[in-house]
């Protein structure tokens, strides 16, 4: 087996073991090789088709899917961890070589089939809420916007948790604003020009108002010469 492949190895039809790479031994018949995975980056053509613009215009789209397997671990917060450990103790197929979700219809030989979750579980819950789900992909979108939003958390780990390759694509494609924050990014703006304004603009000048009291003088009124007498008279 080369550095770059590993085998999946079958017990009697069961799920055993992952081996390689280098040399390794297999039981006969009882054990068995269903797959070789390739580690490697591998590339997926697809063949071009034709549709059409938003404004009616037809043209040919073609691509190329860069792909590979990944043995990173996920981490899991402990509440979600406690689930799992739930469901382990309640399904009958705990081993460690079984599927997680294995299905009981199929005997624990293959796991639920996620579409089918969706359609039969997830969707007629989210249409009594009025919640439009497409897909699991729409819950994907949901997650990247709530990561980054409510927790404030690294664009890099966002795009770790999310297994994308591209940072662009976890920005451009998945994630998106809110309401409430464009509207808090809006009004900071608003705030930060009215201030701005508020500083560059002249201070109206105070208007000077002089008022001019007319006052007879004292010495010409006959009651102040009166009392000027009256004292010059007691003084002496």
């Amino acid at each position: 087996m080369n550095q770059w492949q590993r085998a999946i190895v079958l017990r009697l039809g069961k799920f055993s073991s992952v081996r390689g790479p280098g040399l390794f031994f297999i039981t006969p018949v009882a054990e068995t090789v269903a797959y070789v995975i390739d580690l490697r980056t591998t590339t997926t053509t697809f063949r071009a088709e034709e549709t059409m613009t938003s404004d009616t215009v037809p043209v040919d789209v073609d691509a190329v899917l860069f792909w590979r397997a990944s043995k990173k671990s996920i981490p899991l917060d402990d509440v979600l961890i406690e689930e799992l450990l739930a469901w382990r103790r309640e399904t009958p197929y705990a081993q460690d070589s079984d599927y997680v979700f294995a299905s009981t219809k199929m005997r624990g030989k293959q796991p639920y089939w996620m579409s089918r979750i969706m359609q039969h579980h997830i969707k007629p819950v989210a249409a009594k809420t009025g919640i439009d789900i497409k897909g699991w992909h729409t819950l994907r979108h949901s997650y990247t916007t709530l990561l980054r939003q409510n927790n404030n958390n690294n664009p890099k780990v966002v795009q770790g948790l999310l297994r994308h390759a591209s940072y662009s694509i976890t920005m451009n494609v998945y994630d998106e604003a809110m309401s409430e924050e464009k509207r808090n990014a809006h009004r900071g703006v608003i705030q930060q020009l009215n201030r701005s304004v508020t500083r560059s603009a002249p201070k109206p000048a105070i208007p000077q108002v002089v008022v001019k009291v007319w006052r007879p003088r004292r010495d010409l009124n006959p009651c102040y010469r009166r009392e000027r007498a009256l004292i010059c008279c007691i003084t002496l």
